[in-house]
C-alpha cells in the first residue's frame, strides 16, 4: 500500500498492483486494496500539501515539500524498524 501512495516516479497503482502479483496477494484481495490505496493517496496528496504549504507560510513551496519528505522518511523507517523486530522475534521461537 505505501508503494501505491508514495507519489515517486515509477510508483502508482498499477506498478503497486504488479508488485502485489508478484508477492502473491490474490487477484480479488488486490483490486479493492490498490483501488482504497489509490484514492487515499489522491486525497492526502491533494489536501495535505495544501494544509503543508499553508502551514509552512512564508518559508515557502519548499520548506513544505521537505517537510512531506522527512515524515515520508520517517513512515518507512518506522516500517522497517517493525518489520526488524518482527524477524528478530520469530527467529526467537525457533
Amino acid at each position: 500500500m505505501l508503494f501505491i501512495w508514495l507519489p515517486f516516479p515509477f510508483t502508482g497503482a498499477f506498478l503497486g498492483a504488479l508488485i502485489g502479483l508478484l508477492m502473491g496477494i490474490p487477484l480479488v484481495r488486490l483490486v479493492p486494496i490498490v483501488l482504497v490505496t489509490m484514492w487515499i493517496g489522491v486525497v492526502t496528496w491533494t489536501w495535505g500539501i495544501d494544509f503543508v504549504i499553508l502551514f509552512t507560510g512564508t518559508a515557502g513551496r519548499v520548506t513544505a515539500w521537505m517537510l512531506t519528505g522527512v515524515f515520508l522518511v520517517y513512515s518507512v523507517v518506522i516500517r522497517l524498524q517493525a518489520r526488524g523486530r518482527a524477524e528478530v522475534e520469530g527467529e526467537g521461537e525457533e
